[in-house]
């Protein structure tokens, strides 16, 4: 129920500031793409220390 009026007023706001609603949308994705990468360089760095330990263990 929340998420369809967020949704919604999103929707209006939008349809009456065009500019700010494409800024906004912008600001997410660009949001998003820096918690992905971090994520990914984190779980990079985990796996790389996880393959040069001396101890290897099987699954």
């Amino acid at each position: 129920m929340l998420t369809g009026i967020v949704t919604t007023v999103f929707g209006f706001f939008v349809l009456v500031n065009p500019g700010a609603g494409f800024l906004s949308v912008v600001g997410l994705l660009a949001t998003y793409a820096a918690v992905s990468g971090v994520l990914l360089i984190a779980s990079g760095i985990k796996l790389r220390r996880r393959a040069t330990s001396s101890v290897m263990t099987a699954h």
